[in-house]
C-alpha cells in the first residue's frame, strides 16, 4: 500500500521535506519533483527520486516494491496485497 508522495527540496530525495507539495498515491509524479513514495507497513520508501525521472504514481511504485518480495515475506509486511492503480 501507498501512504503518499513525500516531496523534498533541492532535487534530493533526502533533502528538506516540502509537505505542502506532497501528493496522493494516484497522482502522477512528474519530472522536476524530488522526493519519495512512502509505503505502508514495513515496505519503507520507494521510488526515491531526484528531479530527473519519468512520470509515475506511488500506488504503482509501492505495489512494485511489494511484488518484488518473496511470497513468504509479502504477508509479513502488509495485511493484504496492495492494488495497482491500473487494475
Amino acid at each position: 500500500y501507498c501512504v503518499a508522495w513525500r516531496q523534498t527540496g533541492g532535487c534530493d530525495p533526502q533533502g528538506t521535506r516540502e509537505p505542502r507539495s506532497d501528493l496522493g498515491c494516484y497522482t502522477e509524479v512528474v519530472p522536476g519533483a524530488s522526493g519519495y513514495c512512502e509505503c505502508k507497513g514495513q515496505l519503507g520508501p520507494a521510488a526515491e527520486s531526484t528531479c530527473e525521472h519519468d512520470r509515475f504514481t506511488c500506488a504503482n511504485e509501492c505495489w512494485r516494491k511489494w511484488a518484488a518480495l518473496d511470497v513468504d515475506v509479502q504477508s509479513t509486511v502488509l495485511e493484504e496485497p496492495p492494488r495497482r492503480d491500473d487494475e
